[in-house]
């Protein structure tokens, strides 16, 4: 269904390495089923963690925010 991209950040995964990611965590109630499952390059599944998919994109959101004020060193 992702047609080869990566969920978060849409990287073309066809000649690069992917994971398996749990779109809300398990220790966070998720499941293993397919409703919950997409892939995602290793930085995205990462740098998610055990966050939810609109808490990682809040995150990103808001790190791109500070980066264009001059924030972020």
């Amino acid at each position: 269904m992702q047609d080869g991209h990566c969920f978060y950040c849409a990287a073309d995964l066809s000649a690069t390495a992917w994971t398996v990611d749990h779109l809300i965590p398990l220790i966070r109630g998720g499941s293993d089923g397919p409703e919950n499952i997409v892939v995602a390059c290793p930085s995205c599944n990462f740098r998610k963690a055990d966050r939810t998919p609109e808490e990682f994109a809040a995150g990103i959101s808001h790190r791109r925010k500070m980066w264009r004020k001059g924030l972020l060193v």
